[in-house]
């Protein structure tokens, strides 16, 4: 049981104790433990992640009574509950056409989309990082940090062909080393 999940069972049993419902998932071995809290009447309360240091960070959460209540339970036990950092995938794309494959160049680069990535209940960020570029047809770019299509034909009368890239950012180093190790290892 890693220090987080110790942490996390403590914060757990003193939420219970509180009358709140709490769910821990553990979907990843990853250091950092998650904690999806109920009220008592099975309202959705909110997602939090608990580091080895004690910290606790909220994931998603609402914004109503109901957070008041989960947030002052947390302080009751001597916790500061602080907003979760951001993480994304930011997406480019990249077209090559016979003309621009001539020069050894591409004929359009762009920026396509940034996707805020937010773990459902039963997720944790790097299971739901690799959900979403799984869906999005991405595999591991052999020797880069990015994934990425793979060029395909998007045009056959022309011979446009299109790759898109996919970018992680604001991941944890162990978060990011976890996301590459699960495409490539599901790529075999």
């Amino acid at each position: 049981m890693t220090s987080a999940k110790r942490i996390a069972a403590v914060i757990s049993e003193g939420l219970k104790e509180q009358g709140f419902e709490v769910d821990e998932v553990d979907a990843w071995p990853v250091s950092d433990c998650y904690l999806a809290v109920a009220s008592p009447r099975s309202d959705y309360a909110g997602f939090f992640r608990v580091t080895e240091k004690g910290e606790v960070f909220a994931i998603e959460e609402r914004q109503d009574d109901i957070r008041k209540a989960v947030l002052a339970a947390f302080k009751k036990m001597g916790l500061r509950v602080r907003k979760d950092h951001k993480r994304t995938i930011f997406v480019a794309y990249e077209i090559v056409t016979p003309e621009s494959a001539e020069y050894n160049d591409a004929a359009e680069r762009g920026e396509e989309d940034e996707e805020e990535i937010v773990p459902s209940y039963d997720e944790t960020f790097v299971s739901a990082a690799v959900k979403y570029l799984k869906d999005s047809g991405a595999h591991s770019a052999d020797g880069t940090d990015w994934f990425e299509t793979g060029f395909e034909v998007t045009d056959y009368k022309t011979g446009e062909e299109e790759n898109h890239t996919f970018h992680l950012r604001g991941f944890t180093d162990e978060e990011e080393a976890l996301i590459h190790a699960e495409m490539k290892r599901k790529r075999r």
